[in-house]
């Protein structure tokens, strides 16, 4: 159980930390289209206040639809016995995408400006992603962490 738990929230964190940079970068890219000046100490300082910022909403809202999607993944596992990465690479990409969707239907629009657009609702998918395959790494039976 620790290591399911230490697992899910090393794949909250990588998701979370990968999914507000991108969302970062491609506000500030938008920007910089536009003529604005975005030097990097500017995308760094960016990055980290928005890791800060959208830690008390993007985060728990992203570590509940992990937690879900995680499960679900878990439980097609038990049944059909394989394809336990690929199941946790494809549950953190759906988990997020869901999220999105989710949030854009409650809400009428998506809060997160950085994945209102194709490029950014990929990136945000990738992210996640990146999240099961961190959860199917660390969770699995001979983890190296643990």
């Amino acid at each position: 159980m620790k290591r399911r738990v230490m697992s899910w929230l090393a794949a909250v964190a990588a998701s979370f930390v990968l999914g507000s940079a991108a969302m970062t970068q491609v506000v500030l890219s938008d920007l910089a289209s536009m003529g604005v000046a975005t030097g990097m100490r500017l995308r760094l300082a960016t990055t980290l206040g928005d890791l800060v910022g959208l830690s008390g909403s993007y985060l728990p809202l992203l570590a509940v639809s992990l937690l879900i999607a995680f499960a679900i993944a878990g439980a097609l596992f038990r049944l059909v016995g394989r394809g336990r990465t690929a199941l946790y690479l494809v549950a953190g990409a759906a988990g997020v995408g869901a999220l999105l969707w989710v949030l854009e239907w409650v809400l009428g629009l998506n809060p997160l400006s950085g994945a209102r657009g194709v490029d950014g609702f990929l990136l945000q998918v990738l992210a996640g992603l990146a999240g099961g395959y961190v959860f199917a790494r660390f969770s699995a039976k001979k983890a190296a962490f643990v």
